[in-house]
């Protein structure tokens, strides 16, 4: 096992190869893969999100309202009650579409007074980033026909989620509704949408599989931090991961991000994670801080 100091600056260099020698485990669990279904629950989320954008236009569209009550998320539509938090708990975030008069709807929810969260490019001197923004930052990349499937609306949203939205997107996909109990009807569609939006443009990005990829995240307690340990030493658990997890797949170029990352592990505040052998989503290209070369990895089975 190598020093501590080693180690940490082995992932801040992102040397996964010393990482992963350092760590590696006795015995491995391989993932199970199959074809997955477009569900009931994906049907009804997909089909709300469109009701809640066609009402950003049409004041005459059949209102659809959201509310939080007894730790549930609940949508009326239509003289329905609908049990949102199940909808999430259930939908394949995987197989979410959208048409061009739904992308059309939500940028005319970004460009309302409403909004809540919108989308930034750090070059851009639009209020709302451009199509020739987001290809001219995509051009930059390293990978800049990676994202050219994509919409107005689908860049939009990604970017969006690669700011401060990640963090009530996530809790919200968990179902953690601790940050959405105080919003009002609109604040809580906006976020659906975006999340919903988001979705769509990642099941249009060709997939890949990096050899390794970086995370840092808090430290946990001290009994779930033995709990990984020991999932590590015998091999790994599998769990279902129901919000996004981003991952770095290259070093960041950013000096001072890379200073504070040491400093963080040097204090202990911090945990390096390597992850191999993933299946995701490359955003750069189109994300509100590229140069941390962000990779998505969408709602799936993580070891």
């Amino acid at each position: 096992m190598s020093s501590d100091d080693e180690v940490i600056k082995s992932f801040v260099k992102q040397d996964a190869s010393q990482l992963t020698e350092a760590t590696r485990a006795k015995h491995s669990i391989a993932l199970e893969f199959g074809p997955l279904i477009k569900n009931e629950a994906t049907v009804q989320f997909e089909q709300l999100v469109k009701a809640f954008l066609a009402t950003q236009v049409n004041p005459n569209a059949p209102p659809v309202s959201f509310k939080v009550e007894n730790d549930k998320l609940l949508a009326t539509f239509q003289g329905q009650e609908v049990n949102v938090s199940d909808l999430i708990k259930h939908a394949n975030m995987n197989h979410l579409l959208f048409d061009e008069e739904d992308a059309a709807n939500y940028m005319v929810l970004l460009q309302s007074p409403q909004c809540h969260y919108t989308p930034s490019l750090k070059h851009s001197t639009n209020p709302i980033p451009s199509m020739t923004d987001y290809e001219t930052q995509e051009k930059q990349g390293k990978h800049p026909d990676a994202l050219k499937e994509l919409n107005w609306a689908e860049k939009s949203a990604i970017n969006i989620y690669s700011g401060g939205f990640y963090v009530v997107c996530n809790k919200v996909l968990r179902g953690d509704l601790s940050r959405i109990e105080d919003n009002d009807s609109q604040q809580i569609g906006e976020i659906l949408a975006t999340a919903a939006m988001g979705c769509a443009g990642l099941n249009k990005i060709s997939e890949t599989s990096p050899s390794h990829t970086f995370r840092v995240e808090e430290n946990f307690s001290e009994e779930f931090t033995k709990k990984r340990i020991e999932a590590v030493e015998r091999g790994g658990d599998v769990t279902l991961e129901m919000g996004f997890f981003s991952t770095a797949f290259d070093p960041s170029e950013d000096e001072m991000f890379n200073a504070m990352n040491t400093e963080l592990f040097n204090a202990g505040g911090g945990t390096g994670i390597v992850l191999s052998d993933l299946r995701g989503k490359y955003i750069a290209g189109i994300a509100s801080k590229p140069e941390e070369f962000e990779y998505l990895i969408p709602p799936t089975q993580m070891q």
